[in-house]
């Protein structure tokens, strides 16, 4: 038999009900702002979300049907998610054409 609250007029049939009470109502719960540390571990690793102070750059972005599904079927065959995925692709073209993001990099400042 569930064991009850008398003060609160409240049933409460277990730990894990209890500790969604706590959680809801009281401080146990709340998440304090992340350090430094943690937040640039976190983006690194691409887990920032839910975590109160860590925010990553995003981009809403379409795609043809045919990239889609490749992107799909690729990260899943990588063990990766999307945004694992994309990622990986955009680093390999960043690090293929760095003179080049250099350089147009040194001319927008120039401007």
């Amino acid at each position: 038999m569930a064991k009850k609250d008398f003060e609160n007029g409240v049933k409460l049939t277990g730990k894990k009900t209890q500790d969604a009470l706590e959680q809801a109502i009281g401080s146990r719960g709340t998440q304090t702002e992340a350090d430094e540390e943690e937040k640039a571990r976190r983006i690194m690793t691409g887990k920032t979300q839910g975590r109160k102070g860590c925010k990553a750059a995003r981009i809403n972005m379409s795609f043809t049907p045919e990239n889609h599904e490749f992107i799909l079927f690729a990260s899943r065959y990588k063990g990766m998610n999307f945004t694992q995925f994309v990622n990986n692709i955009i680093e390999k073209y960043r690090e293929e054409h760095a003179d080049a993001y250099r350089q147009a990099r040194e001319l927008s400042e120039d401007l």
